[in-house]
Formats: C-alpha cells, sequence, structure tokens
C-alpha cells in the first residue's frame, strides 16, 4: 500500500471511527474501559501518521520506531480496555512498557535496515496481544455483546497473521521472495488498518449496545422493557389508554438539571440521568410503559393517582440512594390521571406542566395535575 493510499485509509478510515468514539465518551462517565480505548484510538491514528511520514521519508529511524510502538500500543491499550470492562485490572504499566520498549528497540540500528528495525519484537508483542483480546472478548461480561464475535474473530486472524510473519521473518528472511509474496509490508499494513476498522468498529457497537442495555430491563414474565423514543412512546401508551381502566400518567425529572449540565458538563449530565432511568425501572411495576424525553422520563401505568404518588415517591428515594455516593441530586414528578378523551400527548404535557410548579422553590417535590 502506497503512502498516499495510506494516508487515505487512515482518513476515511480510522479517523471516523476515532472521532466517533471520543464523541460518545465525552458524553458519559469517566471509566477506565473508555479511556483505554480512547489511548487505543489515539494510537491507531498515531501509527498512520508515523508510517505515512517513513513512507516519504525513506524510513527515517524516528517514524519507523513512533509506528512500531504506537501499533504495540493501539493492540496493548485494547487489550487493557477489555480487561477492565470484565472488570479487572487493566494493567496500565504492562501497556506503557512493552509500547515503550518497542519503541526504544525499533530506534536502534538493525542489520536489516531502519525498516525492519525492531520488527522481530513488534511482531511479537501484536501476536501475544492479539491472543490476550481474544481471551478476553471471551470472558463472560463481554462475550454477551454481538461485538466481541468481531473482536474474536479479527484478532485470531490477526494473531495467526503476525504469528507466521514473524516465523517467516526468521526462516526466510524479509528480503526473500517467499515473504514478499506473503507477507511484504503493503499487504500487512492494508490488512492491519482492514482489522483496526473491524475491532474500533466492534468496541463502538459494544458500547452502543451496553448504554441500551443499562436502559432495558427484563419482565417477571421475560419480556424486555426499555425506554423507548417519543414516537415509540406515543403508539404503545395509545393503545394501553385503549384498553380502558384506570390509568396515570407519571413524569419524573432531575432537579436543576440544566444547570448541572451546564456546570459539571454532559458527562455528568449522562450519569445523572441514567441513575435516574435506573431508579426508575427498579421501581415500575410490570405493566407499564416507559419513554424518554431530553431530560425528562414519562411512565404510563395503571392504577389511580394514589398508586401513582407512591411509585414516584419510592423512585426519589432509590434515585437520591444511588447518588448519595456520588454527587446528591433530587428529582421531581408530576402525575395526572388519564380521563376520557386523554392522549398520550396530552397526559404528557399535563404532567410536566404540573411538574414544572415550583421548580425552583421546592426541590424534590411530587405534583398532581
Amino acid at each position: 500500500m502506497g503512502p498516499d493510499a495510506l494516508f487515505a485509509a487512515m482518513t476515511f478510515v480510522v479517523a471516523p471511527l476515532a472521532t466517533l468514539f471520543y464523541v460518545d465518551k465525552l458524553r458519559r462517565p469517566s471509566e477506565a474501559s473508555g479511556r483505554y480505548w480512547a489511548l487505543a484510538f489515539s494510537a491507531v491514528l498515531l501509527c498512520s501518521v508515523a508510517y505515512f511520514v517513513s513512507a516519504q521519508s525513506g524510513d527515517v529511524w524516528w517514524s519507523v520506531a513512533v509506528g512500531n510502538g504506537a501499533m504495540v500500543l493501539t493492540l496493548a491499550a485494547l487489550w487493557s480496555g477489555c480487561r477492565a470492562f470484565n472488570g479487572g485490572h487493566p494493567l496500565g504499566a504492562v501497556t506503557v512498557l512493552v509500547s515503550l520498549l518497542v519503541t526504544v528497540v525499533s530506534a536502534l540500528p538493525s542489520a536489516d535496515g531502519a525498516k525492519w528495525a525492531g520488527a522481530p519484537e513488534k511482531m511479537l508483542a501484536l501476536a501475544v496481544f492479539s491472543v490476550l483480546i481474544v481471551i478476553e472478548a471471551m470472558r463472560p461480561r463481554l462475550r454477551s455483546f454481538a461485538g466481541s464475535v468481531v473482536l474474536v474473530a479479527v484478532f485470531s486472524v490477526h494473531a495467526v497473521y503476525v504469528t507466521l510473519r514473524v516465523c517467516s521473518s526468521f526462516l526466510h528472511g524479509v528480503d526473500s521472495s517467499f515473504f514478499g509474496t506473503w507477507f511484504s509490508t503493503g499487504f500487512t499494513t492494508a490488512m492491519n488498518l482492514v482489522l483496526v476498522a473491524l475491532g474500533g468498529g466492534a468496541i463502538i457497537s459494544i458500547r452502543f449496545q451496553q448504554a441500551r442495555r443499562e436502559l432495558t430491563r427484563e419482565s417477571a414474565s421475560g419480556r424486555r422493557q426499555r425506554f423507548v423514543s417519543p414516537r415509540a412512546f406515543d403508539s404503545a401508551a395509545a393503545r394501553m389508554l385503549a384498553d380502558g381502566g384506570e390509568q396515570v400518567m407519571v413524569v419524573l425529572a432531575i432537579d436543576s438539571y440544566d444547570r448541572m449540565r451546564g456546570a459539571f458538563g454532559p458527562a455528568q449530565a449522562k450519569a445523572l440521568r441514567e441513575d435516574l432511568a435506573h431508579a426508575v425501572l427498579a421501581e415500575a411495576p410490570e405493566s407499564v410503559v416507559l419513554g424518554r424525553g431530553a431530560s425528562y422520563y414519562l411512565v404510563l401505568l395503571e392504577g389511580d393517582t394514589a398508586a401513582a404518588v407512591d411509585f414516584a415517591a419510592r423512585v426519589q428515594r432509590d434515585y437520591t440512594r444511588r447518588r448519595a455516593s456520588k454527587s446528591p441530586s433530587q428529582a421531581s414528578a408530576g402525575v395526572i390521571q388519564a380521563s376520557a378523551g386523554s392522549t398520550p400527548r396530552s397526559l404528557a404535557d399535563a404532567a410536566r406542566l404540573a411538574l414544572a410548579r415550583d421548580s425552583e422553590l421546592q426541590p424534590g417535590r411530587i405534583r398532581v395535575g
């Protein structure tokens, strides 16, 4: 793969994936797996730039060293992130030390020329970290996500290929026709970029699936329930209202949400919303429709106003308990009883209007419309 093609691949494949990951990470609370995966995306960008410079400059020594070290750092950080995601210690010191070792070795003079300086050490490290990623992807938590299948496939192929490549370099030499045919730098670079793109896409899909799963519960009957979009909520709530019986709408929101989001940032705001969502899921009865708005949650449940107020009070206590060890916060609720002719939208608007009463004067309130 020529330098221009390499730079194009980095620009149009790796960079968009990295940008998508960074944007998603900024919206989430800080977590070890996210930090290491962000490091992996940064390292692969650095690796692509370094190898581009190397190809343009005739393999100047520092570009080879940086590229090799960054490539190892990509897989090492990816593995550390997988360990953290599974609840293990990420072993950041190992990640940094191995990457630095490969960088230093690659900066030393080599009999095969600057291009191949540190190549055996780099390939050995890549094979080892690929195997470790496969092992982590098959462990209990990660293997429950669809993206783990991609990780296992991608890094199994990578581990086998890199192992064969390093063996071929020892047996036949990097200048042999056999090595040039099956393990050339151009083909290997292109394959690495494809595998990194697939692996990066798998990590992003795992994070998206994780976020969706955190806002989902399985009811006693085995039916999965989750917060749906406003349009889906209106449709499901309309069907529930058409069934008749006593029904009530509850809107729950975090007190002073906009002010807290401005003061502490979107990641903290997302953590607040997730804690409230978990409290609602924990306390909501089985016969319920759950919806989400920009900064509030909608719950349509069976029963009268007293039952709804009791439900809202339980959610408030659960939310306060979840926030007790973090930054303290309170939630308020608006409640409205459904009547003949009520629509999901009219009920939601009425409950939000009730919720807005005394919003600055009394946090942690429950208002009945």
